[in-house]
């Protein structure tokens, strides 16, 4: 439901398919590890565009919690999670991770075409 909420707000401000698909492939990678792994009851989404990025915030009230094995091990090559962070910063002109006593807030900016203004209001959940 997230996710499609994002990719609402891209159309909506008038970007393009391709765009859409990234926000919606990038949301989703930040929702799903706000809801896996933080422990929090709540997820926010807020999605708006700053100069020429259109940016993607996912905050959560859970905490932090430090891995203390490797991400990846031979045996891991062929599963199918464990790589949503990585693909995040593929897609992604800059990515934020911002950790507190209050939670975890993960903000990704993605490129938008110099020709798109920065006038549409942003949408959040």
């Amino acid at each position: 439901m997230l996710r499609r909420f994002v990719v609402h707000c891209v159309r909506r401000l008038g970007l393009s398919e391709d765009l859409c698909d990234a926000a919606g492939l990038v949301s989703s990678e930040l929702i799903t590890n706000a809801v896996l792994h933080s422990g929090s009851h709540s997820v926010a989404v807020l999605v708006g565009l700053e100069g020429h990025s259109l940016v993607i915030t996912v905050r959560d009230e859970g905490g932090w919690r430090t891995r203390i094995e490797p991400r990846h091990s031979p045996a891991d090559d062929d599963a199918p999670c464990g790589r949503g962070l990585s693909l995040v910063e593929m897609l992604t002109e800059c990515l934020s991770i911002t950790t507190g006593s209050r939670g975890t807030v993960v903000k990704a900016s993605l490129h938008v075409d110099a020709s798109v203004s920065d006038a549409g209001a942003p949408c959040d959940v």
